[in-house]
C-alpha cells in the first residue's frame, strides 16, 4: 500500500530525481544548472543535494567541466538490487509457464517478514475462467496454503508456540491446532502446502523459494476452482511447484535447505 506524498521527504525525493536525471544521460553528466532544471528545484537546493551525494560517494564532480556523474558507490548497490530482483523475475517466469500449461491462476508472493507474504506478481491462463488475484494482497500465517508455507518456514518451536497461542482467533483452521501443526509438518516433509476453500471456494497449492539461510523469501501459489484443481490434481501440482521453486533457487544462487 502506498503511503502517499504526505509521507515523502522532499530532500530524499530531490536526491532520487537527481540520480535519475544523471542516469538518463548515459554518462554525459550534467551541470548544477542542468540538474536543477531537470528536477525543477532551485540551484541552491540542488547544490546542497549534490554536495551531500558527493560526500557519500553517490555522485562525482569533474572539476574541469563542473559536470556531475554517477558515483562508484552506486555499483555495489545496483548489483545488490539486481541480485534481489533476480529471484522474483525467475519466479514470475515460472508462474507464467504453470498458468499457461495447467490452466490455473498462479501468484508470486514476497515474504515481507516471517509472518506475512504479499502478492507481487500474478499470471493467468489465456482462456477460460480463473480465480482472481489482486496484486498487493497480504496473507498471514493463518491464511490458507500461503499461510502454511509461512508456518513451515519457521523453526518448529516458534511455529508450535504461535499456533497454540492463537487459539482464540476466529479462524476455521485454528479450531484444531494439533491438526494444523500436523499439516505443517507434512508441508516441511514434502515441500508444498494445500488449502481447500481458501478464496471463493477455490483450492490453493503453494511452495516456497528459500533464501541462503533456508528462510522463505518467495511463495509461488497455484489457485483454481474445485473443477480446475480437484483432489487428484493437488499433489501433482504441489510437486510441480516444488520443482519450480527449486529451479528458482538454483538459478539465483539460493541453496537454502
Amino acid at each position: 500500500m502506498s503511503l502517499g506524498s504526505a509521507y515523502q521527504v522532499p530532500a530524499v525525493v530531490g536526491a532520487v530525481r537527481a540520480l535519475d536525471a544523471l542516469a538518463a544521460l548515459d554518462g554525459e553528466g550534467a551541470t548544477l544548472s542542468e540538474i536543477a532544471r531537470a528536477i525543477e528545484r532551485s540551484k541552491s537546493t540542488v547544490f546542497n543535494l549534490m554536495a551531500t551525494l558527493e560526500v557519500e560517494g553517490l555522485v562525482v564532480r569533474d572539476p574541469a567541466t563542473r559536470r556531475y556523474h554517477l558515483g562508484a558507490r552506486l555499483v555495489p548497490l545496483g548489483a545488490a538490487a539486481a541480485r534481489e530482483g533476480r529471484p522474483l523475475a525467475s519466479a514470475a517466469a515460472r508462474a507464467r509457464e504453470i498458468a499457461a500449461e495447467e490452466g490455473v491462476a498462479v501468484a508470486v508472493a514476497q515474504v515481507v517478514d516471517g509472518n506475512t507474504a504479499q502478492i507481487v506478481e500474478s499470471a493467468t491462463p489465456a482462456h477460460g475462467l480463473h480465480v482472481g488475484i489482486t496484486i498487493g494482497d497480504r496473507y498471514g500465517v493463518f491464511d490458507g496454503a500461503i499461510g502454511k508455507s509461512l508456518l513451515a518456514g519457521m523453526p518448529a518451536a516458534d511455529c508450535d508456540r504461535l499456533v497454540r497461542t492463537a487459539r482464540s482467533r476466529a479462524r476455521a483452521n485454528l479450531i484444531d491446532p494439533d491438526g494444523l501443526l500436523a499439516d505443517v509438518a507434512r508441508v516441511r516433509e514434502r515441500g508444498w502446502a494445500a488449502s481447500v476453500g481458501e478464496l471463493d471456494e477455490s483450492t490453493a497449492v503453494s511452495a516456497s523459494v528459500r533464501g541462503p539461510g533456508g528462510e522463505p523469501v518467495l511463495i509461488i501459489a497455484a489457485l483454481g476452482f474445485a473443477s480446475q484443481l480437484p483432489e487428484e490434481r493437488v499433489a501433482p501440482m504441489g510437486e510441480r511447484l516444488v520443482k519450480a521453486t527449486e529451479s528458482v533457487s538454483l538459478e539465483t544462487g539460493f541453496h537454502g535447505a
